[in-house]
């Protein structure tokens, strides 16, 4: 443990168990690194957890799901925020079916951003803690996409840090409110007002151009149609650009209607993102 200390803090060459090096946890798409890759690791195999997060949505409980589904020996605490009024109530009611999580939510009139997840796990040994702490809250876009620095670290039980944050939680743990189906239906009434009609999108002001495989792909497609075939099959490895593709398809062909199918909500919204960075607007198609 002190080696790991030593060269996280101290000097970067010292060799030591990188399982217990203190890291910086970004979201990196080209070294293919997820902030939600850790807390994953960390929840799947803990026995008690406490969650700390300023908003929570949909897109978030459904990254952590099947962590929550295959470890449900694990006890844990969410606390997230009633600020902004931006937590979903639909998130709420979808942590509200795992009887081993408890779920409170800080009502105060103040920003609430505190953003932590602490894991224990008794039978690691004295390193028996581990804490993702920094700017994720439980959004899909906060744990896999956008700009984010959290620092991952290990502790013994007796740790300052460890003692200190747990202090933290539990004070806002013991003043929040907590959460239950009449709780969430008083709150949907707040939310649905305050919901903004249309979600903004970020737009590059770049314009995005096909890769190399897009452009063959393209090619491949419309070659079918000069042929006079009406379908095709795409096989791409995961993040090579496939919806991308489609979206570059569309725009070259402009249908009347399209049809795109997938098995999750959350990639129907990642897949709508990158059509309107492209310059469609399915609302519109």
């Amino acid at each position: 443990m002190e080696q790991c200390l030593r060269e996280g803090f101290i000097d970067y060459t010292v060799e030591a168990d990188q399982r217990y090096v203190p890291k910086i946890l970004t979201n990196n798409k080209d070294k293919k690194r997820k902030v939600l890759d850790k807390i994953l690791s960390q929840l799947y195999v803990c026995d008690s957890f406490l969650f700390s997060v300023a908003f929570l949505t949909k897109s978030g409980i459904a990254c952590l799901k099947d962590a929550l589904i295959q470890n449900r020996t694990a006890t844990g605490k969410i606390l997230a925020s009633q600020y902004l009024n931006f937590t979903e109530p639909g998130a709420l009611r979808e942590l509200l079916k795992f009887p081993n999580v408890e779920l409170r939510m800080v009502t105060e009139e103040r920003a609430f951003h505190a953003k932590g997840y602490l894991f224990h796990r008794s039978q690691a040994g004295p390193e028996n803690y581990t804490m993702v702490i920094g700017s994720s809250n439980m959004t899909a876009n906060a744990l896999t996409h956008n700009q984010e620095w959290n620092v991952f670290f290990t502790s013994a039980e007796n740790g300052s840090l460890i003692r200190q944050t747990k202090e933290e939680f539990d004070a806002l743990w013991d003043t929040a409110e907590v959460v239950d189906e009449a709780w969430i239906q008083a709150y949907e009434s707040v939310y649905t007002h305050n919901k903004p009609k249309r979600q903004s999108v970020y737009v590059p002001f770049h314009k995005v151009q096909p890769n190399a495989m897009q452009k063959a792909a393209l090619a491949g497609i419309q070659k079918l149609r000069d042929d006079g075939q009406d379908r095709g099959l795409l096989i791409s490895a995961t993040g090579t650009g496939k919806t991308y593709l489609s979206a570059f398809d569309v725009l070259k062909t402009h249908p009347r209607r399209f049809l795109f199918v997938v098995h999750r909500e959350l990639i129907v919204k990642s897949a709508r993102d990158s059509y309107v960075r492209i310059g469609i607007n399915p609302a519109d198609t």
